[in-house]
């Protein structure tokens, strides 16, 4: 039995990795099922280790799907896929997460090294406005029409992140950005 205010707070905790603006990484490392895998699918994007897989048993559970969650499963890993994982109960393996591209990479964690650690820290070293802008972009339901992501879109480009690239690229550098 779930408490009453668990879709409530499954919601929530859903809706603010959505709404962060700065990149969300899942490592996954291990099963990730139901509720966990409607986590790692909030995320904007998916490490997973050798023993990392996901699936959503709704039919073996007589539980009924929220429609955020089979919209970006169908949006994620496809939509013969998200078939596969809510109607035909199928997990998806790390192969089959990194050959859709629901995963970005296989990666593993052990004692003396950390992957996945090493590749979330060359993502947050990326500029924070751009991926603000994109991940925006992406998760927007109209961007079309939505006059707030061609202010991101300029600020971005007009931003000091912008000029220190541009300077970083003309002394073979990396660059060190800002968020301004």
């Amino acid at each position: 039995m779930y408490a009453d205010d668990f879709w409530g707070s499954l919601s929530d905790m859903l809706q603010a990795i959505t709404a962060s603006p700065v990149p969300v990484i899942a490592d996954v490392q291990g099963p990730a099922v139901g509720a966990g895998c409607q986590l790692i699918l909030a995320c904007d994007l998916r490490i997973f280790g050798d023993r990392g897989e996901c699936w959503i048993p709704v039919a073996q559970h007589a539980f009924a799907m929220d429609t955020w969650t089979i919209q970006r499963a169908r949006e994620l890993v496809g939509g013969s896929f998200a078939r596969n994982l809510l109607l035909g109960s199928a997990r998806m393996s790390v192969d089959q997460a990194v050959a859709t591209g629901f995963a970005m990479a296989r990666a593993a964690v052990t004692e003396q090294h950390d992957e996945p650690l090493e590749i979330a820290q060359a993502i947050a070293a990326s500029a924070p406005l751009s991926m603000q802008h994109a991940k925006r972009v992406l998760n927007s339901p109209d961007p079309h029409n939505d006059e707030s992501l061609d202010k991101l879109f300029f600020a971005a480009w007009a931003s000091e992140d912008a000029q220190e690239a541009r300077a970083a690229r003309a002394e073979k550098r990396l660059p060190k950005f800002k968020g301004r």
